[in-house]
């Protein structure tokens, strides 16, 4: 019975954090079919706390641009 809760609680909070990249996207003025954000436009959202370009790099597609489909894989979503 443990176990049950707790999965719904880590969905729960898998869920919210979706959201909360959705809401950084919307925020930033980027729609869900756009090519995404820059490494640089990362940068300015998220600041010291951005990972470097090199450890994001191989969630990239090649397009230099993080869609919120190559974020939420770069987060573990």
């Amino acid at each position: 019975m443990f176990y049950v809760f707790r999965f719904r609680k880590e969905s729960t909070i898998k869920e919210d954090q979706k959201k909360y990249l959705e809401d950084i996207y919307q925020k930033a003025g980027v729609g869900r079919d756009s090519l995404g954000l820059t490494y640089q436009d990362l940068k300015k959202l998220f600041g010291a706390s951005t990972p470097s370009e090199q450890d994001v790099a191989c969630f990239d597609d090649g397009d230099r641009r993080y869609s919120l489909m190559e974020l939420r894989a770069a987060v573990g979503l």
